[in-house]
């Protein structure tokens, strides 16, 4: 009987801790997904790519694993939603750009 009872407890942990067909909740303040192609690279190559580009030394952000790099180290989005000194001041984001960068660094920054 104690043999049925800890196999049938092991079964039921193995269940309830597969989540891999569950999608994960947005973070908070997020309403949708934020693709990396669709919403976030255009933003970067309009407000950043003309500063961090190969060579400049500061990180090309034209190639998304420089980007990445400074999200996972969090200085994008000390300078960005911290200091608020990037971009520079001649190329401003709107609240709705600065809504999705928020969101696609709180969902980890997926290159999705």
């Amino acid at each position: 009987m104690k043999k049925v009872i800890i196999t049938f407890i092991g079964i039921s942990i193995f269940l309830v801790s597969c989540t891999s067909d569950k999608e994960q909740p947005l973070p908070v303040g997020c309403t949708s997904t934020i693709y990396f192609a669709k919403d976030v690279k255009p933003i970067i190559d309009a407000a950043c790519v003309g500063c961090h580009f190969a060579g400049a030394g500061i990180g090309d952000f034209a190639v998304f694993s420089e980007l990445k790099a400074k999200v996972d180290n969090g200085s994008f989005k000390n300078r960005v939603f911290v200091l608020k000194d990037m971009p520079s001041p001649s190329t401003p984001l709107t609240a709705d750009e600065l809504g999705k960068l928020n969101c696609w660094v709180e969902q980890g920054a997926p290159n999705n």
